[in-house]
């Protein structure tokens, strides 16, 4: 069986919903994948991040001291 593949985007949202920052749009091959980023530049607090692609969606909570 040949991967999958799918777009999706990964985005962060503050706690009154506003989008602050894009983690990554593109195309991803099925398994497991790993992304990295700094989020040195927002202030303490909670955040949502956001993953949206052809068949996902999620949101996960992080709070960030």
């Amino acid at each position: 069986m040949s991967p999958i593949s799918q777009n999706i985007n990964i985005e962060v949202y503050n706690a009154v919903g506003q989008k602050v920052t894009t983690i990554f749009t593109g195309e991803i091959v099925s398994g497991t994948n790993e992304f990295t980023t700094s989020l040195e530049a927002l202030a303490n607090g909670i955040y949502y991040i956001k993953i949206n692609g052809d068949s996902v969606s999620k949101t996960v909570k992080i709070t960030k001291n």
